[in-house]
């Protein structure tokens, strides 16, 4: 399965034709999930627009692509995570955050970290405040409490934390405000987004 390797293939009718599906047809096989990265996601795709707008993409080697193994940024993003290739084949080049070369334009992190622990958790944005130029961004796609309560058992133990921005009731794990959270490690909120379609949760932030 081909890479997202250019903007084009996310502005082609192929991917709109693919994101008509449902959830099934977009996150339920390996093949499907590989398709098309993280841009599977529903609100990644109504924000698209927002994110592009983010993204350096003639110097998209500045974009670290936290946790993407099984679920790419692409673009010409740098992976960071565990595994050993990404779910395209090809090699991580990283495993550390703190291994790549600095100063970062982007932050990006899809469904990942809900999955660190307490203290990589709070390490981490003063960190990539640290590694990001002034006015980069971070860009998350998180689970969002509101959708918590159709999870079964053993996904909600893989989950460390939940993530809300309007005080919505904990309902698995712990919650976390995360524009607020953002906030106080030194960025400013540029869009939030809540996806009823994936229950997920989409925020771009600037550092100051």
């Amino acid at each position: 399965m081909p890479a997202v390797v250019a903007v084009e293939q996310l502005l082609s009718r192929d991917y709109e034709e693919f994101m008509a599906g449902d959830w099934e047809a977009r996150h339920g096989t390996a093949q499907a999930r590989a398709r098309f990265g993280v841009w599977r996601w529903a609100g990644v795709h109504k924000k698209k627009d927002a994110i592009l707008e983010c993204l350096p993409v003639s110097r998209m080697y500045r974009v670290c692509d936290f946790g993407g193994g099984l679920g790419p940024l692409g673009l010409g993003a740098r992976v960071v995570d565990i595994e050993r290739v990404d779910v395209w084949g090809r090699p991580v080049q990283y495993k550390r955050l703190e291994d790549m070369p600095k100063p970062l334009e982007c932050f990006w992190s899809s469904h990942c970290i809900e999955h660190l622990n307490d203290r990589d958790f709070e390490v981490l944005f003063p960190m990539v405040h640290d590694m990001l130029s002034v006015g980069g961004h971070v860009i998350l796609n998180v689970p969002s409490v509101r959708g918590a309560h159709v999870w079964d058992p053993d996904v909600r133990a893989a989950h460390h934390r939940i993530f809300s921005t309007n005080g919505h009731r904990n309902i698995v794990g712990r919650q976390v405000a995360i524009d607020t959270h953002l906030e106080g490690c030194g960025f400013d909120i540029v869009l939030t987004y809540d996806d009823e379609r994936d229950n997920s949760l989409v925020v771009i932030a600037r550092k100051r």
